[in-house]
């Protein structure tokens, strides 16, 4: 059951991480089925996501811990265990109907916000 308590906790891992759409459905995947072991080319085909947009994004995730590749060198992506007590709130953040579209509108607006950023860096 979610408890609104967990909120502010989700917001916060949401703005740190998310910084496109790619992510965010990554997340998604992931908070669903948190034992899951994809790849990018498996990522992409169930986000309906770019390969190379979805293979920036995992990069990114790598790089943030949330992810790990399984073997040395292959190319299976699990969640990171460190990360399942949160992944296990956002999953009950989603099955509450207020809660997902709140967790959605703070990964919009961090997505934009963000966008907005790189865009005047260029």
């Amino acid at each position: 059951m979610f408890k609104t308590s967990d909120f502010p906790e989700l917001s916060l891992f949401i703005k740190d991480t998310v910084d496109c759409f790619e992510k965010w459905n990554i997340l998604m995947h992931y908070s669903r089925q948190p034992r899951a072991q994809e790849n990018v080319f498996s990522l992409a085909q169930m986000t309906g996501r770019p390969e190379g947009s979805v293979k920036k994004a995992v990069d990114d995730l790598l790089m943030q811990g949330i992810l790990y590749s399984g073997q040395e060198g292959g190319d299976e992506l699990r969640l990171s265990t460190e990360k399942a007590p949160i992944f296990e709130k956002l999953k009950q953040g989603l099955d509450d109907k207020s809660a997902r579209l709140r967790l959605l509108m703070v990964a919009v607006e961090t997505i934009r916000t963000k966008g907005t950023k790189d865009k005047g860096d260029n």
